[in-house]
């Protein structure tokens, strides 16, 4: 069956939407998720706020940058090329 496109990333979305339709399974989005922790944790301090918020810009950054679409794609190898370059800066070590 064609997908009527000749890019490679644009065919994977399209496959994976097609399969989530078959299945009836709805995907989280990672954005979606994020915004729904920030939801749950309002009521801390602002100080708290604030440093969520900064460690969840990077997180947004980097699954962007490594097309990183829904909750489901992150695993823990993932998580370690994220965490590596961090864990390296003296500011995020405190």
């Amino acid at each position: 069956m064609s997908l009527k496109t000749h890019d490679l990333q644009r065919a994977a979305r399209k496959l994976t939407q097609m399969e989530d339709r078959l299945s009836g399974k709805p995907r989280k989005p990672v954005l979606e998720a994020l915004k729904a922790f920030a939801g749950q944790h309002e009521h801390n301090a602002d100080e708290t706020k604030r440093r969520y918020k900064r460690i969840l810009r990077y997180f947004t950054d980097f699954c962007v940058k490594n097309s990183v679409v829904y909750v489901e794609q992150v695993d823990v190898e993932m998580l370690d090329r994220y965490a590596q370059p961090r864990c390296k800066m003296r500011s995020w070590v405190k």
